[in-house]
Order: C-alpha cells, then structure tokens, then sequence
C-alpha cells in the first residue's frame, strides 16, 4: 500500500537525517490524514493517496510559478526539490 511506504520511507529520511525529506513526507502524511477524516475513514487506498498527491503537486507547481515571478530563486528552488520527492510516489504515467 502506498501509505504504508510512505511511512516506511519516513522512517528511513528520519534515520539518514534528510531535513528537506523528512519534511516534505510528513507534510504529505498530514494531508493524508484529514483527507481520511474529510472521507470517514481510518486509511485511503491508493486512488485517493495519488489524489492527494497530485493535489499538493499542483499546490508546489503554482508556488513555483509565483515565486518565479517574484525573482525569488532560492525558494523556487526549495519548492522544486520537494516536488520530485512527491513525483517519486506518483504511478508511472
């Protein structure tokens, strides 16, 4: 389950000490639980883990647009590291 691997790999950022990893996983773990609590559930399925996924996919690619905009390099470059930590948890299309 993707969930599950997510977690797993959570618990392997924590251990090699990846700050930006670490972060970015646990962010996405959170929305993952208020979607469940949106949908009465206790876990998602993998269906509704993706639509998280790309949701804050979406999310990161509008900020990168705006910081982009504002001449602000270094945060587009933050935004753009975290967003291939979510890609890898994407199907291959």
């Amino acid at each position: 389950m993707l969930e599950q691997k997510i977690f797993e790999d959570y618990k392997s950022a924590m251990r090699e000490k990846n700050a930006v990893k670490t972060t970015v996983i646990s962010s996405l773990r959170a929305q993952f639980k208020y979607a469940a609590l949106d949908k009465k559930k206790d876990v998602l399925d993998d269906v509704e883990c993706v639509g998280v996924i790309k949701k804050i996919i979406k999310q990161h690619q509008d900020s990168i647009e705006q910081f982009t905009k504002g001449n602000r390099m270094d945060l587009v470059q933050k935004e753009e590291d975290e967003l291939i930590i979510l890609k890898a948890y994407l199907p291959p299309e």
